[in-house]
């Protein structure tokens, strides 16, 4: 199980160090610089590509927010190991981030990615 390095235990909001698990709000602000909300996609280009660009097999999921951005190819691989939904839009030119929850603020959607502050852990 991958683990997520935090410098400063101090930036961890209450739950984060309630539940030893670190927020998808932190783990999509340290990774993805730039998002564009663009709901609007599935308007662009067909439905069926977005699914079948997503990357770790994600079937029975329904999305309720797509956001455009630009990843390196590390940006990525880590994304994709913490369990980050992405997918790649041809019609744009750029990758996708799919995200599978709503009403909730991103920094209290917990998943079950434990974080450290031991480099070593990691």
């Amino acid at each position: 199980m991958s683990k997520f390095y935090i410098s400063n235990k101090e930036e961890l909001n209450e739950e984060e160090k309630r539940t030893g698990c670190v927020s998808y709000g932190r783990i999509i602000e340290r990774y993805i610089q730039d998002l564009v909300l663009c709901n609007n996609i599935v308007n662009l280009e067909p439905y069926e590509e977005l699914w079948d660009n997503m990357q770790n097999g994600y079937e029975d999921i329904e999305i309720y927010q797509y956001y455009v951005c630009n990843l390196t190819e590390f940006e990525k691989e880590k994304l994709l190991e913490y369990g980050i939904i992405l997918s790649y839009s041809n019609v744009l030119d750029v990758d996708v981030l799919c995200v599978d929850h709503f009403g909730t603020s991103w920094d209290y959607v917990m998943t079950d990615i434990k974080w450290t502050d031991n480099w070593d852990e990691m």
